[in-house]
């Protein structure tokens, strides 16, 4: 479940993703209502039986298949989990393919419930990940200005369309994030992996700290949404 709403006095309108019909709007009749059958956590995989009105889904049964619980006891993980599920509902359109997506998501809050990783790894691994299944992905194997391929031996800049060599950035890129070999060798595993493995990479507390600000800096360039989740760091 992607985000819920207040539909009269007991009921709720749901916005729901889908492994095999998209981002769906359902209506879930009394599920407000203390005790209700049809009630549904955040953080849940579920399978969802509807019965279709022709112009409307009404929600007739819910039954859990994973609950992410570990979310809720972390604030930087609740907020980042909210964060995959609110850029997924404001850049995921109804009858778009969201399989590659619901996969990532769930690789996410899996992350996130368990945490293996730093919650703000996570953020910029799965953001970088999301971003290129929508088609933001930045050019990482070479210079966006010389077109020369970069090596791992020096610093480039991330720009919000790729990467920029030390030589052409000559003492700074207007706008960029500096990546050292390191964080520049994870960022190029992120975007070559699929979703299944995108969070399975160890590394130093300092390339965990370029990728996230760099994750931000591209977030901000490319996706003009203001982020509820993540205003709640500042």
């Amino acid at each position: 479940m992607l985000r819920e709403y207040a539909a009269g006095e007991s009921n709720k309108k749901l916005v729901l993703l889908t492994a095999s019909h998209g981002k769906l709007t359902a209506f879930a009749r009394g599920s407000r209502r203390v005790g209700s059958k049809l009630a549904s956590d955040l953080f849940c995989y579920n399978e969802f039986i509807f019965f279709d009105g022709g112009s409307f889904l009404s929600l007739n049964q819910v039954s859990p298949i994973k609950h992410f619980a570990g979310i809720a006891d972390d604030f930087d993980s609740y907020c980042y989990a909210c964060y995959l599920l609110e850029i997924a509902d404001a850049m995921l359109l109804p009858k778009m393919e969201t399989g590659e997506a619901l996969r990532l998501i769930l690789h996410g809050l899996n992350e996130l419930s368990t945490g293996r990783l730093p919650p703000k790894v996570i953020f910029a691994a799965f953001t970088f990940k999301f971003l290129q299944i929508e088609g933001f992905a930045p050019l990482v194997d070479c210079c966006m200005h010389c077109e020369k391929q970069i090596t791992f031996d020096g610093d480039v800049w991330l720009l919000p369309d790729g990467l920029v060599c030390g030589l052409c950035a000559s003492g700074g890129a207007t706008g960029g994030t500096l990546l050292s070999p390191q964080a520049r060798a994870a960022l190029e595993y992120i975007l070559k992996v699929n979703s299944e493995n995108v969070f399975a990479f160890n590394a130093s507390p300092d390339v965990y700290d370029q990728l996230h600000h760099a994750a931000g800096r591209f977030l901000s360039a490319n996706v003009d949404v203001e982020f509820k989740s993540l205003m709640m760091f500042k």
